[in-house]
């Protein structure tokens, strides 16, 4: 069981234990030195009174902790105390009646307005069955040469009483209103230091867990604060040991510049593939006079690619746009050439029909080129069902296996887990994709080489990815690489990877590429595994 402890408790018992050795001790000094002036005999007994209950309530309160029973205990215990001294020195004429007065003076420090009557309550009935055992003769008046006993102590006992009942009351009164104010006021204080404690521990864990990172330097550039994520940025860059924080962003900062810009923005170039901007601020600490630096630093690599996705996205609407309208355009007058061709290839003289030939061929691959164009610009609705993956890329691997491979063997890498996963997509519309994909990758490794093929479930996600070994795709095809018509190295139109994009925004994914000069190319692929 957890012990409770009470500070208010623990002073007022150290203060009664030091009242009574100083206050106490003195009288019984004072008997020793003076016998003449108070002999009071029973003072021995009531110091040792004291001291008895003060050391017991010490050691009831290191064994039990607070209890509110103990508290109360302490108040009745002092007034029998009181009402004892008062006895021993004349009773109703006591001068040490005041005690009463002084004791609950000092105990609304610690009660409240309700306690502080209910302890002069308390006073007056031990006050008064002390005077009046007296005057009914029930207590012996104890007599002393300062002290002689009265003969007709009626009238002046209940005077007093009167007297002490009126005091104690409205002393209790008036040490309530300030006393009542002070806690009042002590309590606001605490709600008000609780309320400020719970903002400070709300923001700091604000601070703490906020995406983007935060560090506070002052006017020279010397870090004072820096949050969990600015750890964890700073602390995975090159140089995180010996070099100033700015430097290892690619800044360059000067403690001249700190001084006079009162803002400051700057973008890093790719640092282990990642991006950051990094945004600065002055700002005047008006209570200590300084100048101080707010840095924020955010990681911007996503959102980058996220603008290239859809400025890319916009780009081939407008191509698949600007196809489509070519196409219409062309289409009927191309099918109105390719008949006219065809009926003069009929009527034509021999030596004629090899150059009539050649132009029924071109107008074909016109014709097909046409197509192309229709089936990029209008692809074909999606037709949504559940089909077992690996069924999916058996068929497009076994048929892709059957092409001509070039000089050398290429080693087929293929890997779906778990064997049961499923998709709910177009099953040919993906087998498109995969297609795509894997005769880019047989092209791109004309020696031969490895090909991987790998689909897994990430969460509610499908991931596949197809990876060669070949010579990798420069870094300036990178960025307009789905974009339609790029160049081929096999003459062809260019679509195969913008109908790839399409074909994965129209089923909610997204795709992305990394590749490796001389180490390979892998393309990666991310659908919802339940798409509606």
């Amino acid at each position: 069981m957890v012990r409770t402890t009470s500070p208010l408790l623990e002073r007022y018992l150290a203060i009664r234990v030091l009242v009574a050795t100083v206050v106490l001790g003195s009288i019984l000094v004072t008997q020793v030195v003076a016998q003449e002036v108070l002999r009071v005999r029973p003072l021995y007994t009531l110091i040792i009174y004291v001291l008895a209950y003060s050391l017991a309530s010490i050691f009831l309160y290191l064994a039990l902790g607070f209890r509110n029973g103990l508290f109360y205990l302490q108040f009745l215990l002092d007034l029998s105390a009181i009402t004892a001294l008062v006895y021993l020195t004349g009773s109703y004429r006591s001068p040490l009646s005041m005690l009463y007065v002084l004791f609950i003076a000092v105990s609304g420090l610690t009660l409240s307005r309700a306690g502080l009557f209910r302890l002069a309550a308390t006073a007056a009935i031990f006050y008064g069955l002390m005077v009046l055992g007296v005057l009914f003769r029930w207590l012996p008046l104890y007599a002393s040469e300062w002290f002689p006993v009265d003969p007709e102590p009626a009238k002046p006992a209940l005077y007093n009483l009167l007297l002490h009942l009126t005091a104690f009351l409205l002393t209790a009164w008036l040490v309530s209103i300030p006393a009542e104010h002070a806690r009042r006021s002590q309590r606001q204080a605490v709600e008000e230091h609780q309320k400020l404690r719970s903002t400070q521990e709300v923001l700091q864990f604000v601070v703490q867990q906020f995406p983007a990172g935060l560090v506070l330097t002052d006017a020279r550039g010397r870090v004072s604060f820096v949050n969990s994520t600015a750890q964890a940025i700073l602390g995975s860059l090159p140089g995180a040991d010996d070099r100033p924080w700015w430097e290892r962003l690619g800044m360059a900062l000067d403690e001249a510049s700190l001084q006079t810009e009162s803002a400051w923005h700057f973008r890093t170039a790719p640092i282990q593939g990642r991006t950051y901007d990094v945004q600065g601020s002055r700002f005047l600490d008006a209570t200590q006079g300084s100048f101080w630096w707010l840095w924020v630093l955010r990681d911007v690599t996503e959102d980058l690619k996220r603008q290239r996705q859809e400025q890319l996205h916009a780009r081939m609407r407008a191509t698949a746009e600007m196809a489509a309208g070519l196409a219409h355009e062309i289409k009927n007058p191309l099918a109105a050439v390719h008949a006219a061709v065809q009926l003069l290839a009929r009527q034509s003289r021999p030596e004629d029909r090899e150059v009539i030939e050649i132009l029924v061929k071109e107008v074909t691959r016109l014709r097909d080129v046409i197509d192309h164009f229709v089936r990029f610009a209008s692809p074909a609705p999606l037709d949504v069902r559940v089909f077992p993956l690996a069924r999916a890329v058996e068929d497009v691997v076994r048929l892709a296996q059957m092409l001509p491979t070039g000089d050398g063997p290429v080693q087929w890498l293929t890997e779906v887990l778990p064997e049961s996963l499923t998709l709910r997509a177009d099953e040919n519309q993906i087998k498109q994709v995969l297609w795509n994909l894997i005769v880019n990758a047989l092209q791109a490794m004309p020696r031969g080489g490895t090909l991987r093929l790998k689909a897994r479930q990430e969460g509610h996600w499908v991931h596949l990815s197809v990876q060669d070994t070949g010579p990798g795709i420069p870094p300036e095809r990178l960025r307009t690489l789905f974009q339609p018509f790029q160049p081929s190295s096999t003459g062809g139109l260019g679509l195969g990877l913008a109908i790839v994009y399409n074909i994965v925004q129209a089923h909610g994914g997204y795709i992305e590429v990394t590749s490796q000069p001389q180490q390979g190319t892998r393309f990666d692929i991310w659908l919802p595994s339940g798409m509606v």
